[in-house]
């Protein structure tokens, strides 16, 4: 018959090696699944805080472009359709509203995805004492997306210095800024339609090749980088905002402005159809403005061959496949449609080829737009 186990007076009972060993293996468990939470925390705190400064410089430079659209004018008023022998009132304006597809504003320009646009403000910017002096003088303000090196935007000394500081090929997005002294859109020129007379030379040009040289002569001379990483802007010219009737019931839809993203309103000077009478010397009262960028940390691992592939690829699938618009008459509400199917699209071809992006996007309003439906009024 077993005695039953007493013990000892000021000895205490010790963990088996068992006990030890099973304590020891929960202990390293729970060590291991820390340490895997800790790590991963710190892999998203380092993502988004790359992310945020990575996309810091998108964001300004989408605010710096919604600032100046706003600001656009085309300083219209009505005339004489021919002041020699007037029979009819038309909107007449010296200068200049221009959106669409880059291929299509700047066909010098082939790794320019996405699309472009040009316009004049009241900025003041000048380079003479002089000019300076004067308040609101106006600009020429653009915006359009450039791939190439960044050998262009470094110092000399630091420009040949490509062991220590090597080319970095990306896409950038510049804004086209002349000076007002040189702003000549209404430079007199010869009316080849009346010998011996003058008129404006934007009044003249009958090609959107010609009439577009106003900035594609100067494009790089007078342009500079706001942001790196930008690949691509869209913009989408929208109507007013419909005015609900008094009976409350919807509106009808809108037709698009502009079913291919290309608004001229000097588009009446090369093109005879129903868009140029809507936009003759009219900007359009609202844009949708949407700019892409890509996350820095995915596109510099590429080297400079692989970026120029992805460049090439990322550009012809804009120029051919995606954001072609609609044919027709399309409302809004169906191009918009499109748009948001073609980001989508265009999301998914990035991401096959390690690339993560960002998109911008916000309406905005153009305050010196005087948007009028009549085309013409009699004298």
């Amino acid at each position: 018959m077993m005695q039953p186990r007493t013990s000892r007076p000021g000895l205490r009972a010790a963990f088996s090696l068992v006990e030890i060993l099973v304590a020891m293996a929960i202990t390293s468990l729970l060590l291991v699944l820390m340490a895997q939470m800790l790590s991963s925390t710190q892999l998203v705190w380092k993502n988004t805080r790359s992310s945020v400064g990575s996309f810091r410089e998108a964001r300004n430079a989408f605010e710096t472009i919604s600032r100046r659209v706003s600001q656009a004018t085309l300083n219209a008023y009505w005339g004489y359709n021919d002041p020699a022998a007037p029979t009819f009132y038309q909107r007449q304006s010296e200068l200049h509203f221009v959106s669409g597809p880059a291929q299509v504003l700047l066909p010098l320009q082939p790794l320019s995805p996405g699309h472009a646009l040009f316009f004049q403000a009241p900025l003041g910017i000048a380079e003479s004492a002089d000019v300076q002096r004067l308040e609101d003088t106006l600009n020429t303000i653009g915006y359009w997306v450039a791939f190439g090196s960044d050998l262009d935007q470094r110092p000399a000394w630091l420009r040949e210095d490509t062991v220590t500081h090597p080319e970095r090929r990306r896409f950038r997005l510049m804004e086209f800024r002349p000076p007002t002294e040189q702003l000549d859109l209404y430079r007199m020129v010869d009316d080849p339609a009346a010998t011996g007379k003058k008129k404006p030379w934007i009044e003249v040009q009958t090609t959107k090749g010609t009439l577009y040289q106003w900035f594609n002569n100067f494009l790089i001379a007078h342009s500079h980088p706001i942001a790196d990483h930008i690949f691509a802007i869209f913009i989408e010219p929208l109507n007013p905002v419909p005015v609900l009737p008094a009976s409350g019931t919807a509106p009808p839809p809108s037709a698009s402005l502009a079913p291919d993203y290309h608004y001229d309103s000097r588009r009446h000077q090369w093109a005879v159809d129903a868009r140029a009478n809507v936009s003759r010397h009219q900007m359009p009262p609202r844009l949708q403005l949407t700019l892409l960028a890509l996350d820095e940390d995915t596109w510099l691992p590429l080297t400079q061959e692989q970026a120029t592939q992805h460049a090439e690829a990322l550009t012809k699938l804009m120029q051919e496949k995606i954001f072609q618009g609609l044919k027709g008459a399309p409302t809004e509400e169906k191009l918009r449609e499109q748009t948001k199917a073609d980001l989508q699209l265009l999301d998914t071809e990035l991401r096959k080829i390690g690339l993560r992006s960002r998109t911008f996007t916000a309406v905005v309003n153009i305050r010196a737009a005087k948007w009028i439906t009549s085309q013409e009024a009699a004298p």
